[in-house]
């Protein structure tokens, strides 16, 4: 075998590059495993693989640092994100990371999407990247925030969102739902729900109307709620839950 790096290796039926091979049986994500395949840690019948495209099949012995590679279970995981931790990206070493809150012995375990740090509560999280990625990106999951801002936001304000608006950069947010949930003076909490789900055009919504957003807390994602699980801990997923996110 060739441990010459060929990106553009042609795979016989059957077969599949050596990255997305381990990918699959639940180790990392696709960037993470070529890396560690790069970097010398995977053998393949014996012999020392470096190219992420090395064309491999289900019968060969595959190693990644001396351990065979076998295909994991697959684990499914709601967790309640506190603010102030660090998904994803870059950080200081003062910074908490998402990795602190979830169990170490369940090896490939990566959030569906992303919440930035000053975002709390529900993040999905798996070793099953199709999983996670119809999590982050379906557009049939409905995503649903608690979300304070300064003032006292009128029932015409909650109208005008309702009815969408127009955010240069974004064009056109429509959010499928938006309630008063407390009003006081100095602030005002609101549930808003968005067929997105991103939390950049919820600030620019608010920001369009005059109120800086305080905090913004995720409560449920498609059929997934957060229920009464607190701030930074997480459960495991029923075979229901996981399903409907599969559509």
């Amino acid at each position: 075998m060739s441990t010459q790096d060929s990106e553009t290796t042609t795979h016989l039926p059957g077969s599949m590059g050596l990255a997305r091979f381990i990918s699959k049986a639940g180790y990392g994500t696709r960037k993470q495993v070529e890396n560690k395949v790069r970097e010398g840690h995977v053998n393949v019948d014996g012999e020392r693989i470096t190219d992420p495209g090395f064309s491999v099949t289900p019968d060969m012995m595959i190693t990644i640092d001396g351990k065979l590679l076998v295909a994991h279970d697959r684990h499914y995981i709601a967790f309640n994100k506190p603010a102030g931790v660090i998904v994803s990206g870059h950080h200081n070493r003062r910074d908490r990371t998402l990795t602190e809150f979830l169990p170490h012995d369940i090896l490939g375990l990566q959030p569906a999407g992303r919440l930035d740090s000053s975002t709390s509560g529900l993040l999905l999280i798996s070793n099953d990247n199709a999983w996670n990625a119809v999590a982050a990106g379906g557009n049939h999951l409905e995503k649903e925030f608690l979300v304070t801002v300064s003032g006292s936001v009128s029932d015409a304000e909650i109208a005008v969102l309702t009815a969408g608006m127009i955010i240069p950069g974004l064009g056109a947010v429509n959010p499928a739902d938006a309630i008063i949930e407390t009003r006081k003076t100095m602030s005002t909490v609101i549930r808003i729900s968005l067929d997105d789900g991103k939390v950049r055009p919820i600030r620019d919504l608010f920001k369009a109307l005059l109120h800086d957003v305080e905090l913004i807390h995720r409560v449920k994602v498609g059929p997934i709620e957060l229920g009464s699980l607190r701030s930074g801990n997480y459960r495991h997923l029923k075979s229901e839950e996981i399903e409907a996110i599969r559509g």
